[in-house]
């Protein structure tokens, strides 16, 4: 007797040093064991000793209202119960938003089932940091294909958008249009109002744009003060005809206070025209775009030119 007073004095020190909430019953779902670490994650303001030979369905059934999901609970406790099969490591979200980790071990000694060893452990900690892990790399895969001062899509974002959309304009056997825009003399507002006041351009620029652009339609900063559309299922003619109408929009505004034009260049490529829809076509049909937009700037600027894309062979 004395030696198994000894053992369970050991048993108790030991789980109550343990950081993780345990709970042992025997083989009609009596408690035998359980810790302070227990109690204090369930809610329950009785100490350990006065939880012994409590039935722990009845636990089972006050505790439930502490999780998220409460029938999924008791629904995960008595298949573990039925199947009589360790699992370890299982997620539960609390009310709170507590998570825990569940290990399930059933008792026997040669066969003979004596009951079940329960121990929660509490990783919020954990999760949290690996949630806050998560967010920092979406975050740093955004501002790799994000401009800040713009929020718009980068070179980098263009090109995947550009490969994709020159895909799958090839494959629907639909047109797809590419334009190219320049702010005119954008250097001066620099030099003459300072960065600041240039960056409040760009940004009232931008939302002037977006304002003007379909769901299906993509908008990108280059870099400076050039921007890019990417409109599919749209010719060059049709194109043509929205950026007039935002030049002549413009004439009658004003951004960040400040009177602006832009030069564009547009280049459409036409339905079923073989291409290559990696790097040498995406670079190509750029540059038939851009040099549009410098030969509309060395026309006077405000305004727009096509340039007709020719098939490239490779």
């Amino acid at each position: 007797m004395q030696v198994m007073q000894n053992d369970l004095l050991r048993y108790k020190t030991l789980i109550e040093n343990l950081n993780a909430a345990v709970l042992v019953e025997d083989e009609n779902r009596t408690i035998s064991l359980v810790n302070q670490t227990f109690c204090d994650l369930f809610h329950i303001p009785a100490p350990p000793e006065a939880l012994m030979g409590m039935d722990c369905s009845e636990s089972a059934e006050q505790s439930k209202s502490l999780f998220k999901d409460p029938e999924a609970f008791l629904a995960g406790v008595t298949k573990l119960l039925k199947d009589r099969e360790p699992v370890f490591n299982e997620a539960l979200e609390m009310l709170d938003g507590t998570m825990l980790e569940r290990d399930y071990i059933p008792i026997f000694d040669d066969k003979i089932y004596l009951g079940h060893l329960w121990v929660y452990k509490d990783l919020t900690p954990h999760y949290k940091l690996e949630h806050q892990l998560t967010e920092a790399r979406n975050a740093l895969a955004a501002l790799s294909l994000t401009d800040p001062l713009t929020q718009l899509g980068n070179r980098r974002y263009i090109d995947s958008t550009l490969e994709f959309q020159m895909a799958l304009a090839q494959r629907l056997g639909r047109s797809l249009s590419f334009v190219m825009i320049d702010l005119d003399d954008f250097k001066q507002v620099n030099d003459t109002y300072g960065h600041q006041k240039g960056d409040a351009v760009l940004q009232a620029f931008t939302e002037f744009l977006s304002a003007h652009l379909r769901k299906t339609d993509f908008l990108g900063r280059l870099g400076g003060e050039e921007f890019v559309m990417i409109l599919p299922d749209t010719s060059a003619m049709t194109t043509s005809e929205l950026i007039d109408k935002l030049l002549i929009k413009l004439q009658n505004r004003t951004l960040a206070d400040l009177k602006i034009t832009f030069s564009a260049g547009i280049t459409e490529l036409p339905p079923n025209m073989p291409i290559s829809s990696h790097a040498s076509g995406i670079n190509e049909i750029i540059h038939f775009a851009d040099t549009a937009m410098y030969e509309a700037k060395s026309l006077g600027k405000n305004q727009w030119v096509v340039k007709t894309f020719q098939s490239i062979e490779h």
